[in-house]
């Protein structure tokens, strides 16, 4: 691997002597100067993506049979495409597209000295980017848990520092977001809540939400300060509701579609929102349902 020398010059002043001037030189190694960075190089593709120009637009992520896609939005959030749609966990498809974009590289292994042994894990990567797009196959080895392997296509395969490695979710609804709002705020024109005893209306007007038809309560200021923040327990590919909707929220946005959320009783698992057309049930504790219900 190739060495760019890098001169600090570093004054030291002691109290009672004369400056002393002293010459460091560090060994650093860069992606540009490392002989892996030209477009001949197999792992040109991948330096590529480190480049802001080529930013990832669409990532596919296989797993044995289980398939994940995920495409980039233009206001910069990722959504999930398959296995289900809606806003995608954020985090986890960063952790994967930084493995692409920006890898803490350790070491490059040839094609004839890479010979994985004790795989425990094994994702295929396909991305897309703003210019180019490319292939991968990401390895975990026993020996070496503190790193994982991209493997080329011609071969080889760079060896990797992860400190959390991304965990491959158990049920296909956890490839999505678990905000109860998955959207931005800023997205949304109007809301409207309607449950037994209240329908109440609330415009986007800039950063701040007004109340349609007379002030709110000061529970409605406790709501929208907890909006973005709300999140479900846990999921249900399944729902079956016992009795009727607890109340139901209309979401207008800014473009001119609209969502219905719903909530709900389920016999087993308790308070759960579900938005209209979508399987997914989204289960609640009890603290959350009361500030979806906006009551004391």
């Amino acid at each position: 691997m190739a060495k760019v020398p890098l001169k600090l010059v570093l004054v030291l002043a002691l109290a009672g002597c004369l400056g002393v001037l002293v010459t460091v030189t560090l060994e650093v190694r860069t992606l540009e100067n490392s002989g892996l960075g030209g477009e001949q190089e197999a792992f040109g593709e991948l330096a590529g993506l480190m480049r802001k120009e080529n930013r990832l637009v669409r990532l596919e992520l296989q797993r044995g049979e289980s398939v994940a896609a995920f495409g980039l939005r233009s206001n910069g959030w990722w959504w999930t495409l398959e296995p289900m749609r809606g806003m995608a966990d954020q985090a986890w498809v960063q952790s994967w597209e930084h493995l692409i974009s920006a890898p803490r590289w350790t070491r490059i292994l040839k094609a004839e000295e890479w010979n994985p042994v004790g795989i425990f894990e094994e994702v295929e990567m396909r991305w897309w980017g703003m210019r180019g797009q490319g292939k991968v196959r990401y390895l975990r080895l026993a020996a070496h848990p503190n790193h994982a392997y991209l493997e080329l296509e011609d071969g080889r395969a760079i060896k990797v520092e992860v400190e959390r490695p991304p965990q491959w979710p158990k049920q296909a609804s956890h490839f999505r977001s678990r905000r109860i709002w998955p959207f931005q705020s800023e997205a949304v024109k109007e809301l409207t809540l309607e449950r037994p005893g209240l329908k109440k209306t609330w415009q986007r007007k800039g950063d701040q939400w007004v109340s349609v038809g007379g002030p709110g309560s000061a529970r409605w200021k406790t709501f929208f300060e907890n909006w973005p923040h709300m999140i479900w327990e846990r999921s249900l590919e399944k729902v079956e509701r016992k009795g009727p909707p607890l109340g139901e929220f209309k979401v207008t946005f800014e473009e001119g579609g609209a969502s219905l959320l719903q909530m709900s009783l389920e016999p087993i698992h308790g308070p759960v929102a579900q938005y209209s057309g979508d399987p997914v049930g989204m289960v609640l504790s009890q603290e959350t349902l009361d500030l979806l219900l906006v009551r004391p």
